[in-house]
């Protein structure tokens, strides 16, 4: 599976959280961020691919998590929406509605779904 770099802010609050950022994607460019329920993998998911390649649905249906091997349709989540704490809980937070500023976006590399 190859690796993206996505634009990602920082999410101090999300104390117990292994990778605690977020990323915010613009109508249909940049990257959600998914993540497996089972170990807390997180990978990115282009948004463009999602709406003229394949659904993400489709896409994850024949992909099993390069972590703990979960197949990702039954296991793949909204992050940071939902995510896995230090401790294998599943967790779940409220994503600002305010966007930060892109001056203090971090990239960060993440395995790609597509």
């Amino acid at each position: 599976m190859k690796k993206t770099k996505v634009p990602c802010w920082e999410l101090p609050e999300l104390t117990d959280a292994v990778d605690p950022v977020i990323a915010y994607p613009e109508s249909s460019m940049g990257y959600d961020l998914i993540t497996c329920t089972s170990c807390g993998q997180i990978y990115a998911a282009e948004v463009s691919a999602q709406m003229y390649v394949e659904p993400l649905e489709k896409r994850l249906a024949n992909l099993g998590c390069i972590k703990c091997e979960a197949a990702l349709i039954d296991t793949c989540a909204a992050y940071p929406e939902t995510y896995v704490d230090r401790y294998g809980r599943v967790r779940t937070h409220s994503r600002s509605l305010t966007i930060p500023d892109d001056k203090d976006a971090v990239l960060r590399e993440f395995p790609s779904i597509y």
